[in-house]
């Protein structure tokens, strides 16, 4: 998992946003619920950071 940073999660990087949506597919309500408060986010966050890395895979990314 993402290791909580000092820093509020909104201001964390791609790299660390893009790790949590695999670590949590899958948890349950509950467990995602406790990842979410040890990494010190809220479930709508992690919602929205798991919707934007499968958004990302729908549009190229580089056309010729």
């Amino acid at each position: 998992m993402v290791q909580a940073s000092e820093k509020d999660p909104e201001g964390w990087g791609a790299t660390d946003t893009v790790t949590v949506a695999p670590e949590t597919t899958g948890l349950k309500a509950g467990e995602l619920s406790a990842n979410c408060r040890e990494q010190g986010l809220s479930p709508e966050q992690e919602d929205r950071w798991r919707q934007a890395s499968l958004n990302a895979n729908e549009k190229p990314v580089f056309t010729m």
